[in-house]
Order: C-alpha cells, then structure tokens, then sequence
C-alpha cells in the first residue's frame, strides 16, 4: 500500500482515506480524508467519486451533502 500512496495510484490513495476518515491506525481526520479522495479522483476513478460520494452522504464523517454526494455518485455509476 505505501508504495501505492507514494506512487499516488488511486487505490491506495482511497485505502489511506478511509483510513483517515475513520481512525484506523491513524487520528481520525476529515479533512484529509477528502483530500485523498479528492486526489484519488483527479485520475478519473469511479471508487474515488464512490468514496466522495459517501464522504458527503454519511453524517459521521461531518455535514451532509446530498447535492454533492449525488454528484459524485453519478459519477462513479456512469463510469461502471
């Protein structure tokens, strides 16, 4: 995975996010989250929108979104 991260391939990228979004052997933190997602989506990956999606979806990662987690789910449906 760290030569995923350090090579910034979306999977790995996505993997740290979730690990940032919940606490999984780091602080938990939001914000950085989003900005793996939102990195992980530059290179057009339907999991990164997915992940998006669901950042702004579920209330445990912060203020929901639906307008945005439509939007991104969107985009990840129609790139499967």
């Amino acid at each position: 995975m760290f030569e995923s991260i350090k090579n910034k391939l979306p999977q790995g990228l996505i993997s740290l996010g979730i690990m940032y979004a919940n606490g999984i052997g780091v602080i938990k933190d939001l914000p950085k989250a989003k900005y793996y997602f939102k990195l992980a989506s530059k290179s057009n990956n339907s999991n990164a929108f997915y992940s998006l999606g669901c950042f702004y979806y579920n209330d445990q990662y912060g203020k929901v979104n639906y307008k945005k987690a439509y939007k991104y789910f969107k985009i990840a449906a129609e790139q499967n």
